[in-house]
């Protein structure tokens, strides 16, 4: 397979997955499959960066396929909550965009914004982990309702984030010749 087939492939995948991510409210299984899709796409980036800088490249896909792989499994044993979904959500929407986009930022031929985007995801992520793994590992019922505002915040500042990224750069996949 050619790297341009590859990279369209993982450009489709990304977008897909975000599709049925959105569409489990409808059928929750579809969020296991986009969670696989979010494998393929994190490998697609890994080849899009090749030689650069190849631990942090290394380093991001293992956290990403990882971190996607955990969530599915995560999401069909039926444990969204707990130590192993956070840390799930964490490798795969946080980390994994955080080194994409440290790879991104210093590749001159990206978006700074792009970067910037992915550095967001990351920061917010790994707050929201710190804080729902203080409030005990669930964020939906945490042991201190104080802490709620705040999970609630850096959840969606970083998932926001990270879907703007990971479209972004599905679309950057798409483009490549």
């Amino acid at each position: 397979m050619s790297k341009n087939n590859l990279f369209r492939i993982g450009g489709i995948a990304v977008i897909l997955g975000i599709v049925l991510m959105f569409a489990s409210y409808a059928l929750p299984a579809l969020l296991a499959v986009g969670g696989l899709f979010l494998a393929v796409f994190y490998y697609a980036l890994y080849r899009y960066f090749g030689d650069k800088s190849p631990s942090l490249n290394l380093s991001a896909v293992v956290l990403g396929v990882v971190g996607s792989i955990l969530f599915v499994i995560a999401l069909l044993m039926n444990k969204t909550t707990g130590l192993v979904y956070n840390l799930a959500y964490l490798a795969a929407f946080s980390l994994a965009p955080l080194l994409f986009s440290l790879l991104v930022y210093r590749n001159s031929s990206l978006p700074r914004l792009l970067a910037i985007f992915g550095i967001l995801a990351g920061v917010f992520g790994f707050l929201n982990f710190v804080v729902t793994t203080i409030g005990g590992g669930d964020y939906m019922n945490p042991n201190n309702p104080a802490l709620t505002p705040f999970i609630n915040v850096t959840y969606y500042v970083g998932m926001l984030a990270a879907l703007v990224w990971m479209i972004w750069s599905g679309i950057i996949l798409l483009r490549k010749d």
